[in-house]
């Protein structure tokens, strides 16, 4: 139950953390307007986007993968769990740099960013106990 906890978690830390990081950042750093739901539209507000709003959005894909292994690792007591997360941050990422035109760094900037962000909420996240032989 507690790895399916630490899994859950780390889904939802990952996104939320993904996407609040995101938001957060478009107070600050003019992000691409879209208001409509059309894939074309949508693409060319991406292409418009600042490199600012770029490494923006990379950095919060290491964030949120960061995020979904420490709190995976420390639900869960292992930081498998939390890899789950991190590996569905990474596959978004690399699904957004098939649909928008990025540049190149950003699009495949992301799924990697999400991927060593797993790697530093490993090295952050609590040491799993040990059993006692």
């Amino acid at each position: 139950m507690r790895i399916f906890l630490g899994a859950l978690a780390s889904v939802l830390a990952a996104l939320i953390i993904q996407g609040g990081a995101v938001y957060l950042a478009s107070l600050l750093v003019e992000m691409p307007a879209v208001r409509t739901v059309s894939r074309e539209e949508v693409a060319q507000a991406v292409a418009a986007g600042s490199n600012a709003a770029h490494l923006v959005t990379v950095l919060s894909y290491l964030l949120g993968g960061m995020a979904a292994v420490w709190i995976g690792a420390l639900l869960g007591r292992a930081t498998w769990p939390g890899w789950i997360g991190a590996g569905l941050l990474a596959a978004m990422g690399l699904v957004s740099a098939f649909l928008f035109p990025d540049p190149a760094w950003a699009q495949f900037g992301a799924p990697i960013a999400a991927l060593v962000g797993g790697v530093l909420g490993r090295h952050i996240a609590p040491a799993p106990p040990v059993e006692d032989a």
